[in-house]
């Protein structure tokens, strides 16, 4: 990420995205749209009028301040690549700084040599226009974004205006930028809203009367810029571990070796950062949990009935006994001398994965 001259979760934001780019497998232009967001999030002062509304014009109906500055950014590269002349009636037109947006497109160039450098084998293209992104490419960009500013997150209080973040008292006054494209009208109750920046804007006074008289309520009043409205459901895949709290494992759905992961894993209802947020019900793996011999227990059940390693499975009619009694708590076998000395191994070694099995094998071929 270092080579990068740009902010440090925009660097995480391209490495993630090359990822998430070949893992997808498909031809996507998801690449050049980050190049392409990241360069104007970057530069300052891209409005001649802070209280500008261009973004609800040229980018409303994105879910993203992000993807809506892509969308006027494209717009402008439009007009500079087939009608040069009309660049400045463009800018003018909708308060946009023409000086600003030359340095985008130069620090735009920069970004793009600097990725090809690093990253080869995705052969950026800079010169072709794929126009606005679509659906798939846009919910992508989502995602990366709520990656990688996961812990300044915000959502509603009061059903429409008026927010708390993270680490905000119930006394803050918060709400979103006017310039902001976002539509606050979601009906989805794990919706919440990423920031890049927040800005204090001043501080108001109440007087409260309590048992003890008149007191002064000092009211901080708080903006959140550079907006993006994300689905906290997300969070069991695209945020750190620091920022979920785990609850106690569902029945319903039933705890799984999960072979395309390589996790040994449960369901769980999750709550976001500090003030426990409800985050949906995700998939937890085992490690580092309160439950982790549940998890060795699973694994070794997986494993015996060749979910893991498909030559196994051959093998399952001749054990004594099913290896889903590893799993069954009321059965005799749970405890048995036999499942205690399996599921010992696998933890001596913290083995929970087809990787690390491998990984020990290539160490041991006596293991097991």
């Amino acid at each position: 990420m270092a080579p990068f001259p740009i902010n440090p979760r925009y660097s995480k934001m391209i490495v993630e995205g090359v990822r998430l780019a070949e893992e997808s497998g498909k031809k996507t232009n998801l690449l050049r749209y980050l190049v392409d967001m990241i360069s104007v999030l970057s530069v300052p002062d891209l409005l001649q009028d802070p209280t500008s509304k261009v973004l609800k014009k040229l980018g409303c109906g994105t879910g993203s301040d992000g993807l809506s500055w892509l969308m006027v950014f494209g717009a402008y590269r439009h007009f500079t690549d087939n009608d040069p002349v009309s660049v400045s009636d463009f800018c003018n037109q909708h308060g946009l700084r023409q000086h600003a947006f030359k340095e985008v497109n130069r620090l735009r160039s920069q970004i793009g040599r600097i990725f090809a450098a690093t990253f080869p084998a995705t052969k950026l293209d800079l010169d072709s226009n794929p126009g606005p992104p679509k659906k798939t490419d846009r919910e992508l960009i989502k995602r990366l974004i709520f990656m990688c500013f996961s812990d300044r997150l915000a959502r509603r209080i009061d059903g429409h205006r008026r927010f708390e973040t993270l680490t905000s008292r119930s006394k803050d006054d918060i709400s979103i930028s006017g310039g902001s494209s976002i539509e606050l009208m979601s009906g989805n109750p794990y919706s919440a809203f990423v920031y890049q920046d927040i800005e204090r804007t001043g501080e108001d006074s109440t007087a409260v009367r309590d048992v003890d008289g008149l007191e002064t309520l000092q009211t901080e009043r708080w903006m959140l810029r550079t907006v993006t409205e994300v689905d906290l459901r997300w969070a069991s895949k695209y945020a750190p571990r620091n920022l979920l709290r785990v609850t106690t494992p569902l029945t319903e759905p039933k705890p799984i070796y999960d072979k395309d992961l390589d996790q040994t894993g449960f369901y769980c209802r999750l709550e976001y950062g500090s003030k426990r947020w409800v985050a949906g019900v995700g998939f937890v793996s085992y490690d580092d949990t309160q439950w982790e011999t549940d998890g060795y227990r699973l694994f070794a059940r997986a494993l015996l009935e060749g979910c893991v390693f498909q030559q196994l499975s051959g093998f399952t009619n001749s054990l004594t006994s099913l290896p889903s009694a590893l799993t069954d708590k009321g059965g005799l076998v749970h405890n048995s001398v036999k499942a205690r000395s399996i599921v010992g191994v696998l933890a001596g070694r913290s083995v929970m994965s087809k990787a690390r099995f491998l990984e020990i094998w290539d160490q041991d071929h006596q293991f097991l």
